[in-house]
Parts: structure tokens; C-alpha cells; sequence
């Protein structure tokens, strides 16, 4: 099934991520609001350039469709709005445009089948984009498996501010129809940042430096550095921010010197450097998978971007209350659902067969987490009884008052549950693992 979204202005929604697009102009994130298109301004900086129409015929406007895998309908096609000026800018600055652009790259990494070409959308996109060279990594090639990833990578010149060519690489992570890599999503570890997505970081690292190696003599330009782009959506934006803050590290030469470390340094340095304002960095629906105090310690992590439905819970995971968190600059991408939208969406609660029988008091006192013994609850609901008895669970103590605060509270209680990391990496996980990655077709 394949769905067309054509016009100037497009909404795309990705489980429950909602981003509108508008091209090269602006791209609001704040739901409710309206959506205005704003016209595009000569980037400040560029020498002997004054007008749009001059800087478009060094770097043209590309227009395309993309085709993404979809969760649940097949196939869906979007148009997307591509300018090589995205990268002028400081990284540091937030670009509505070029989040829009970073969501369609990272959607069309989602797996396509068969698995030997299973990169075939992203590398679509990156062709008509004016990318070259374009490789995939061996995750990407063959069915995934717990602690594998899927990695793209291509590159192009564009010209710079000063009116030079330089390199732009772009590096985008599967994050859709990767299978039995839940498995390495549930894999956390005793200390540092979540082990499984620290895995896939330093796989997309490696390959990363080694493509860059290879390629060495026409990604060096005389005078100038080379631009990173990164995407990634939902376990993939993951290890795209721990990907970003590792570089960072490298940037600024904050990181330990770990044989990896040292790896891509090398490969960078012989690109004449990577800047920090050069490594422009979007994830979306992104997980927590870093920490303080780990290895690699980037001082200055504001040009990384998460783009956040509060109200979806894969960004709460790995637990707050060990200390995951994500880095760089976080964007909700959607408002807290509150007492207001709880309320209307309390009839379809009833009809799923997991009733409260109170609704009014619920919405009273506002979200709580309840324990019921799990046996009577599965005879309950299938002698259509349904949810009848709920206990309040002993460690809720404050109801949380927004969808958000929910979702919060219930992932560090679960995480509670388990006494701390090192009980459940040393107890839970590896049959945690073991779990996802056979539910979700590891076999």
C-alpha cells in the first residue's frame, strides 16, 4: 500500500511523532500552533553572495520522493525538501528546515526487504540528494540480529561560506524493522552509558572512520573541514546522539583514548580536523542512552537535537532513575496530554476490555501505577470480567497529573521493581534480551 503525500506543506506522522513540513522554509514542532512559511534568508557570512537565486545556483533546491517502510500499511512515499546552504550554519543553531529534511533521511533508513538491500530507500534519497560513494555497512546487508545495526553512509562537495568546496558526510542508522536488535535495546549493562546502544554507536563509529579512510582523497579539500550529518529515529536516534557526542569528544579532544577513540581521530585528522559547529546531529523519539561521567565527555553537546513525543513511552527507556539520560538539546515535539484530552479518551479505555470501573475518580486524582495479581487479571479477562480489581501500587505515592509524568514515573517504577541496574543486568536482562529478540523475529 502506498500512500502519496504531495503539496507544499505535508504532515508526516511516524507512530506517534507529528511533524509538518515546509520545505525550505520553517518547521513548527509545537503542537496546536499555526504554521506559517517563512521565507528564506541569505545565510549572514557568505562572501559575494546577496541573493537566494545567486546562492541556489551553488547549492540548488532538491525536490524528491522518498519511499519508507511503514509499521503497519507497507510502503508510504513523502516529498521532501532538500539545500546544501542547511549546512552553512552554525550547528549550534536549531534549523526547522533541515530537522524536516533529517526525519525523512532517517525514516527511509527503515529496513526494506530483502535484507540484502534493505538500505534501498535511504540510498534512493542520498542519490537524489547528490550523495556518492554511497555504502551500507554488513548490519544493514543481512537479518538483523540482538546487538547488530544498520549503517549508511554517502558524501558530496557543496560550497562553503567562503565560497570553497568542502565535504559534507552523511551517516544514517536504521531505526525501523530492525527486529531482533530489541534485544540490544533492553541491554543496559552494570555502569556507563546503556551497553546495547553503546554497541551500536561504536559499530557506526568504526564504519564511519573506515569510510572516511577510504575515501580520504576526495573528502580532503585544502582550507577546509569536513560537515558530518547524522539521523536517526527511535533505537537508531539513540545511537545517533551517543554517535554525536562521541564525535564531539573528538572535536574537542575531551574523550579517553580508547583504541576506537583513536581510530576515528586519526581518520579525522587526516580530513584536517573536525569542529564541533561542523557535526550537525538529529534524532527523533530518542531513548536514553547516555550518562554523565562517561568515557567520552564533550564539553559543549548543544548542537545535538532530540526531537521528543512526551507522550510516548520509548523515549523514557533506559530508566531516569539510574541516571540515563539523552544529550544535547531536547524538543518536545507534541504537549503533555493533560486532564482535558485524559477525559476524552477514557470511553476507548473501557471498550478494550481493561476498564476502570470509576472513570471520574480516576480523572480526579490523575495517573497512578496499580498492581494486580497477574493469574486473576488473565481469567478475569477472558471470562469477560475484565480489569475488576486494581491495587495502587505501594511506591506510587504522588499521582502524576499529565500523560508525561506518567510514563516517567511507570518506567523508574518498573525499573524500581527490579531493585537496581546491577540486579537487572546481572538477572533480568539477559532473558530480557533474549525475549525482545525473539518476539520481535530473532528466532
Amino acid at each position: 500500500m502506498k500512500k502519496q503525500m504531495t503539496g507544499f506543506i505535508c504532515s508526516l506522522l511516524i507512530g506517534t511523532m507529528t511533524v509538518t513540513s515546509l520545505g525550505a522554509g520553517s518547521l513548527e514542532v509545537q503542537a496546536g500552533q499555526a504554521v506559517t512559511a517563512q521565507a528564506e534568508q541569505v545565510p549572514a557570512g557568505l562572501t559575494g553572495i546577496t541573493s537566494m537565486d545567486q546562492l541556489n545556483e551553488l547549492n540548488s533546491l532538491s525536490l524528491g520522493n522518498t519511499t519508507h517502510e511503514g509499521f503497519f500499511t507497507g510502503d508510504f512515499a513523502s516529498k521532501y525538501y532538500y539545500r546544501d546552504d542547511y549546512f552553512l550554519k552554525d550547528s549550534r543553531e536549531y534549523n526547522n528546515s533541515l530537522s524536516t529534511m533529517s526525519l525523512i533521511l532517517a525514516c527511509s533508513a527503515f529496513n526494506t526487504y530483502p535484507y540484502k538491500t534493505g538500505y534501498s530507500n535511504a540510498e534512493t534519497v542520498l542519490k537524489d540528494c547528490g550523495f556518492k560513494d554511497i555504502e551500507a555497512n554488513d548490519g544493514y546487508q543481512k537479518k538483523p540480529e540482538t546487538n547488530s545495526i544498520g549503517v549508511i553512509v554517502a558524501h558530496k562537495d557543496i560550497v562553503n561560506s567562503d565560497g570553497n568546496p568542502t565535504s559534507l558526510i552523511a551517516l544514517a542508522v536504521r531505526g525501523g524493522g530492525y527486529e531482533a536488535e530489541w534485544g540490544g535495546n533492553c541491554t543496559l549493562g552494570e555502569s556507563g552509558e546503556a551497553e546495547g546502544f553503546g554497541i551500536a554507536r561504536d559499530k557506526a563509529a568504526a564504519f564511519l572512520s573506515d569510510y572516511i579512510t577510504a575515501h580520504k582523497s576526495v573528502l580532503k579539500h585544502k582550507g577546509a573541514t569536513p560537515k558530518i550529518w547524522i539521523v536517526g529515529y527511535s533505537r537508531a536516534s539513540a545511537t545517533a546522539n551517543l554517535l554525536g557526542n562521541f564525535l564531539d569528544s573528538v572535536a574537542q579532544v575531551t574523550g579517553e583514548f580508547t583504541p576506537l577513540y583513536n581510530k576515528v581521530m586519526t581518520s579525522m585528522i587526516g580530513l584536517g580536523g573536525i569542529r564541533t559547529t561542523d557535526i550537525f546531529d538529529y534524532g527523533f523519539e530518542v531513548p536514553a542512552g547516555g550518562i554523565d561521567g562517561g568515557p567520552y565527555k564533550a564539553g559543549d553537546k548543544s548542537n545535538l537535537f532530540c526531537l521528543v513525543d512526551e507522550n510516548d513511552v520509548v523515549p523514557y527507556v533506559a530508566p531516569s532513575v539510574w541516571n540515563f539520560k539523552r544529550y544535547g538539546t531536547i524538543i518536545p515535539t507534541r504537549g503533555s496530554v493533560g486532564e482535558y484530552q485524559f477525559t476524552n479518551q477514557l470511553g476507548q479505555i473501557s471498550t478494550s476490555g481493561f476498564a476502570y470501573r470509576n472513570k471520574q475518580k480516576l480523572v480526579k486524582e490523575g495517573f497512578h501505577i496499580y498492581e494486580a495479581d497477574l493469574m486473576t487479571q488473565v481469567k478475569n479477562f477472558f471470562s469477560g470480567k475484565g480489569i475488576t480489581t486494581l491495587n495502587r501500587a505501594s511506591k506510587d505515592q504522588i499521582g502524576a497529573k499529565t500523560f508525561p509524568e506518567f510514563l516517567q514515573k511507570l518506567v523508574n517504577y518498573l525499573a524500581g521493581t527490579g531493585k537496581d541496574r546491577a540486579y537487572y543486568a546481572k538477572y533480568i536482562q539477559p532473558s530480557a534480551a533474549i525475549l525482545a529478540s525473539s518476539l520481535m523475529g530473532g528466532g
